[in-house]
């Protein structure tokens, strides 16, 4: 798509909703059609085709809600990255006040069959026995500060679809 005089060029992807297990009010994991993508996420500073780099791919979950990206703290520990107690913030989510760490990650995005490499990003790790549980479920959230900062995204709830833009293509 072509701005008006002097904008960049956007290249828009589409994308359709991904069925992501959330678990219900009643206990179970249920299959729902989400705003979704599949994400990477390796150590930063690390190149997503290097031999030996630990990389964990999963499903991130599009929040244009949420303030930060984040990450739950098993998935730190699975790429080896320590959380450093001087990085421990006060973060709010939607079930209240938490405490979290900061961290920096490489983030990759999969798209047509190819890994897109988003660069670093930096995210938050909430310090919860839930977010230390890789049987937990919980995903990646995908906030504005790293993930919305660097792309244009476009939902359309009603047809399950979105499309993610990048100036400049």
């Amino acid at each position: 798509m072509v701005g008006t005089a002097g904008d960049p060029t956007v290249v828009w992807d589409a994308f359709d909703y991904l069925p992501v297990s959330v678990p219900p009010m009643g206990g179970g994991r249920k299959p729902v059609m989400l705003p979704a993508i599949r994400v990477g996420a390796r150590p930063h500073g690390r190149m997503p085709w290097g031999t030996g780099v630990a990389k964990v791919h999963t499903v991130g979950m599009i929040d244009s809600g949420a303030s930060a990206t984040t990450i739950p703290a098993w998935m730190l520990d699975r790429l080896g990255i320590a959380a450093d107690e001087g990085s421990r913030v006060p973060a709010y989510s939607a079930s209240g006040h938490l405490s979290a760490h900061v961290a920096r990650i490489g983030m990759d995005i999969r798209h047509n069959g190819r890994w897109h490499d988003l660069g670093a990003a930096g995210v938050l790790v909430p310090d919860t026995a839930e977010s230390r549980n890789p049987d937990s479920g919980l995903p990646i959230l995908l906030g504005r500060d790293g993930f919305f900062d660097r792309l244009g995204v476009c939902l359309d709830h009603a047809g399950k679809t979105f499309q993610i833009g990048r100036a400049g293509g």
